[in-house]
């Protein structure tokens, strides 16, 4: 009996099922349905990003996930975050200022915004709070008319994630 289909397919579903789940860089969160991580990189100094996209024609949702070695404050990492993520022309984003709010088992600061970006009309929500470890920056945003089939993602990522560090 030759096994080669049989392992190729168990490859196959294997490799597919290991693409929502991500365990790296001790971090742990679900990728949503529909959903791609299309950037796994590192950044100047001992930071790190991740980004994980809505596959499109459907939705138009982004999530941003951003980690900083100790040191850096919350209000830093959001802030290097921003510059990093509107550095694009036609970017006109307004923010909310920043309040406190449970994100699992975490005390984040947060702010909504909305505008512009790259031309486009954003919605969008930042999160940042700090382990002993390190500082982690969330970043999720959407086309505005995109808005409410974006959240189920949003949600589902958010729930699941899970810094070990």
């Amino acid at each position: 009996m030759n096994f080669r289909p049989f392992i190729l397919v168990a490859f196959i579903i294997l490799a597919s099922c290991s693409n929502k789940e991500y365990h790296d860089h001790d971090v742990e969160f679900l990728c949503p349905d529909d959903w791609s991580i299309t950037e796994d990189g590192d950044m100047a100094g001992d930071a790190r990003y991740i980004i994980i996209e809505s596959d499109p024609p459907n939705m138009s949702g982004v999530i941003l996930l951003y980690w900083f070695e100790k040191g850096t404050s919350e209000e830093m990492a959001l802030e290097l975050a921003i510059e990093r993520d509107n550095s694009t022309d036609g970017t006109k984003l307004v923010y909310s200022d920043l309040k406190l709010e449970k994100l699992n088992k975490h005390q984040a600061r947060t702010q909504t915004y909305k505008g512009l970006l790259a031309g486009h009309k954003t919605k969008g929500k930042n999160w940042a709070f700090s382990t002993d470890a390190r500082t982690y920056c969330i970043m999720t945003y959407c086309a505005a008319e995109d808005d409410q089939k974006s959240q189920t993602g949003f949600r589902s990522f958010l729930k699941s994630f899970n810094p070990k560090k």
